[in-house]
C-alpha cells in the first residue's frame, strides 16, 4: 500500500474581531500551548497550526477554526 498523503493546516491571517474565539479553538486544538502561546500564533498568522494530519483530521481542525470565525487551510506536506 502506498503511504498515507500528510497534510499541514496552517492559521491564515483572521479579523481581530474574532481573536477571542478564535485563540480558543488553537487552545483545544493545540492543547499543549498556553494561552500567551496560543495568542502568539494568532498574532503570527499566517502560520502553520498543526503538521502530519490525514485529511479527515486537517478538515476537522479547519471547520473548529472556521467555527470560531477564522481561517484556515490544508496542504498536503
Amino acid at each position: 500500500t502506498a503511504p498515507q498523503t500528510k497534510y499541514k493546516v496552517t492559521l491564515e491571517i483572521c479579523d481581530s474581531s474574532s481573536k477571542r474565539t478564535v485563540v480558543a479553538a488553537i487552545r483545544e486544538i493545540r492543547k499543549d500551548l498556553s494561552g500567551t502561546e496560543a495568542n502568539n500564533i494568532f498574532i503570527s498568522a499566517p502560520i502553520v497550526l498543526k503538521e502530519d494530519l490525514t485529511s479527515a483530521q486537517a478538515d476537522e481542525i479547519i471547520q473548529k477554526i472556521t467555527d470560531a470565525s477564522g481561517n484556515a487551510t490544508k496542504k498536503k506536506q
